[in-house]
């Protein structure tokens, strides 16, 4: 029965070991993704200013970007709303 036991936990260790690489690479790509974004709206940006040589026209395009990144994106624990675990 000991035997069991063990085998159980071991088991539960190496799935809780997937979970947490499958994580972390989701939290990586994630990662990456918002920088490349961050950088592709500054970059636009820069090349309107420097395309028109007005600072007005790349500023709207900088703040279009950042504003429809924050509205677009899911403010943090709303994955908890609508789950079925209890």
């Amino acid at each position: 029965m000991m035997m069991k036991k063990n085998f159980t936990k071991v088991a539960e260790d190496l799935q809780a070991t997937r979970n947490l690489r499958a994580f972390q690479l989701i939290w990586l790509t994630q990662l990456i993704a918002r920088v490349g974004n961050g950088m592709t709206a500054f970059g636009l940006g820069v090349f309107v200013y420097q395309e028109t040589g007005q600072t007005t026209p790349g500023a709207l395009i900088m703040l279009a970007a950042f504003l429809l990144a924050c509205c677009c994106r899911r403010s943090p624990g709303s994955w908890w709303i609508g789950s079925t675990d209890a």
